[in-house]
């Protein structure tokens, strides 16, 4: 009996080496790899708030699109832009944010991705062309479109998992292009010069090897240029100087960021599709907060406009189901909801 006691010790203890050796030669290997899976921001106080649209007055849910993916809220009108994982453009207007509605739609192509508008006024648009599954390796490029989705153009040739858009003041359009593979990203942020009278020049490669490069947001208060790495966190430039600066690392292994934003006191929002949230994070305070909101489902993109004295958060839905691996992009809309009512 104790001999078979002693050999099932050994055969536990052999079993916990092996684990051991395994796990550290794993996380040898990521370090040296994949060293973006095992950063994580320190000293910051975090907590989760659940909050529910229907008990939310200032909370609207508006529906009709499909798979929704980015935003672009006009500031010089009540306009908003929805794209979709459905190739369209979706135009949204109303005398006011609580009663928009869907206007006109028109579709370019398989996937419409990030969207701005130049110092021409007219929209700029990253659209995939092909399937779903070829938008990783063949891409999409940088349409132009008028503010009336009446007609629209296709301006480069293709750039591999296109994703977000963003225009500095001087006019020059940033988007961001890479491979989006978790254990070994790579992308780059590129540049356009677009001119008022529409004149534009041909891509350049602006910040190289970003990784898996995401959403892009220009602040206009800071002149800063925000973008978002999906598995790694948050960093900012200043135009024309191609130096990133961490603004934000994840706190968590379960944890992404796709699109982001910042509001009138400088704190970053972002989405989280990994777990359907939408965090804001205040650098001056090393403060993460975390909003579940109950009756969306995957989180893609955000935006924050100040409207009538109040700053209204846009967010929409990419997929109903909130499990990150679903491929099924079924988002129905857009919410809308003011800030002060989603702190309060």
């Amino acid at each position: 009996m104790k001999q078979v006691t002693r050999k099932l010790l050994w055969t536990i203890l052999c079993i916990l080496i092996l684990l051991i050796v395994l796990c550290a030669g794993a996380y040898v290997y990521l370090k040296i790899k994949s060293p973006h899976l095992l950063r994580f921001s320190e000293g910051i106080k975090e907590r989760t708030v659940r909050i529910r649209i229907g008990d939310t007055p200032s909370a609207v849910f508006i529906k009709g699109m499909n798979g929704c993916e980015n935003l672009y809220p006009d500031d010089a009108s009540m306009r908003v832009y929805v794209t979709d994982l459905q190739g369209y453009v979706h135009l949204l207007d109303s005398s006011s944010w609580n009663a928009l509605k869907i206007v006109k739609s028109k579709k370019l192509g398989s996937f419409a991705l990030g969207i701005a508008k130049g110092p021409d006024r007219r929209l700029y648009v990253n659209v995939c062309e092909s399937g779903s599954g070829t938008w990783e390796e063949e891409g999409g490029a940088v349409w132009r479109i008028s503010p009336q989705l009446n007609f629209a153009e296709k301006l480069t040739g293709n750039y591999k998992g296109i994703n977000g858009l963003a225009f500095d003041d001087d006019g020059n359009l940033y988007f961001a292009s890479g491979r989006p593979d978790i254990l070994d990203p790579n992308g780059h942020i590129y540049r356009i010069k677009i001119t008022k009278n529409s004149y534009f020049t041909q891509p350049e490669i602006f910040l190289a090897h970003v990784g898996w490069a995401n959403g892009l947001y220009f602040s206009t208060k800071e002149n800063k240029l925000y973008f978002s790495n999906t598995v790694d966190g948050c960093f900012k430039f200043t135009p024309g100087i191609p130096e990133a600066e961490v603004v934000y690392y994840k706190t968590k292994i379960a944890e992404s960021i796709d699109d982001l934003c910042t509001d009138t006191r400088g704190r970053l929002w972002m989405t989280d599709p990994g777990r359907s949230t939408v965090k804001m994070f205040n650098a001056d305070t090393k403060e993460l907060i975390r909003y579940d909101i109950e009756g969306i489902g995957q989180t893609s993109s955000c935006r924050i406009r100040m409207e009538h004295g109040r700053e209204i958060l846009y967010i929409t839905e990419l997929k109903q189901n909130r499990d990150p691996m679903s491929q099924i992009y079924d988002g129905r809309g857009l919410i809308v909801i003011s800030l002060k009512s989603l702190e309060q």
